[in-house]
């Protein structure tokens, strides 16, 4: 099952805050962001399941996160893929305690172009 496209997703973890925005999966990269941060990082999949490294920063505001007011974050993230959704559980790589949940719903399929 093919991956690549645009995908919408809501990050929460055991912060008040909530972050959505959208991101790109596309040739084992992933390209995102929001209103405040952007996130570039690289994925695999295998057996649907999504496995992915990805470095986010802020670009304006106060760098808002849902693990908290941060200029920058590595996370390790995965987790199954659906025919239009996917439910990745991560944690914040210098900080593993810090987890993150992050639903996405498929909003383009590059098979669809």
């Amino acid at each position: 099952m093919s991956v690549e496209g645009l995908w919408s997703y809501e990050a929460l973890s055991n912060t008040p805050e909530i972050a959505s925005g959208v991101m790109v999966l596309v040739a084992g990269q992933v390209l995102g962001g929001n209103s405040e941060n952007y996130f570039a990082g690289s994925y695999t999949v295998m057996n649907n399941r999504l496995a992915a490294a990805v470095k986010l920063a802020g670009h304006t505001g106060d760098h808002r996160t849902v693990l908290g007011k941060l200029d920058s974050l590595r996370l390790q993230i995965a987790g199954e893929v659906q025919d239009h959704s996917m439910e990745l559980a991560g944690y914040m790589v210098d900080e593993p305690e810090k987890k993150i949940l992050i639903r996405c719903e498929r909003r383009v399929s590059l098979a669809d172009r």
